[in-house]
């Protein structure tokens, strides 16, 4: 499994991995993660819009490579998003800092994943 900068420590690197990534995914645009704590905190705290009541969850799913160099490649999305947030997701995707890449049998490795992350627009 490749490892994410800052997740080296982690318990649970996959967990870790996951969140790290979700939270890289929404970088910079107008959603935030359904099921993050400082995003309940946020909704919980203050008003967003009149209608924030009316916000709906999206499920998104990740489809990408984390190659054997580390890097992110062959990035897809899947979910009802506009095409600008799409377009703003794969770049973000397409961003991600280089890892510490997967092995198996001692080489480095292209690790293909998915991965569903729920979002809440503002």
């Amino acid at each position: 499994m490749p490892i994410f900068p800052g997740c080296e420590e982690s318990k649970t690197v996959k967990e870790c991995f996951s969140a790290s990534i979700a939270k890289h995914l929404v970088k910079n645009s107008d959603y935030v993660l359904a099921n993050d704590e400082e995003t309940e905190y946020y909704l919980e705290n203050f008003e967003v819009t009149e209608i924030s009541n009316e916000i709906k969850t999206k499920k998104i799913k990740c489809f990408f490579t984390i190659d054997y160099q580390g890097k992110a490649k062959k990035v897809r999305l899947q979910g009802n998003i506009d095409r600008g947030t799409r377009k703003k997701f794969k770049e973000n995707l397409k961003k991600l800092p280089i890892m510490k890449p997967g092995t198996l049998k001692g080489k480095s490795v292209d690790i293909p994943f998915i991965l569903p992350v729920f979002i809440k627009q503002f």
